[in-house]
């Protein structure tokens, strides 16, 4: 199975439902996890099961034996993609820099990779992950 053709094949049926691919993992089991996000609002279950059935017609397990897990990105999953940091702005995360450093405030703005979390600009080099801070 290739990555490629996964993104390919879900592209269209992504861009229908203003949602976007965050990653595509395969394990050396062919176990494949699809994760997508909103542009704007949630995934809902119906867009899974969409994408869902897009998938297995399109790759015949009688041909590739493989398992198949189609979800969001959640609240809890370190950003990945871009779009993510974009849906974020505004919103509390927490930062984790490289050295170990773990910073929560709010992300006023995102640039190639840059993130600017209550004023201050950290560099994409800098980051280990970024994700929302959930508040109980």
């Amino acid at each position: 199975m290739d990555i490629k053709a996964i993104q390919d094949t879900l592209a269209p049926a992504l861009d229908e439902r203003g949602l976007f691919l965050v990653e595509v993992k395969i394990s050396k089991d062919n176990d494949i996890t699809v994760t997508v996000e909103s542009y704007e609002g949630t995934v809902t279950l119906d867009d899974c099961e969409v994408l869902n059935r897009l998938f297995t017609s399109t790759f015949d397990q009688d041909v590739e034996d493989y398992s198949l897990t189609m979800s969001s990105a959640g609240l809890d999953g370190e950003f990945k993609h871009p779009a993510q940091f974009r849906k974020a702005v505004g919103q509390k995360v927490e930062l984790w820099l490289k050295g170990g450093r773990k910073l929560t405030g709010t992300l006023r703005a995102y640039n190639d990779g840059d993130v600017d979390v209550d004023g201050t600009v950290y560099k994409a080099n800098e980051i280990n992950k970024v994700k929302y801070h959930i508040e109980f």
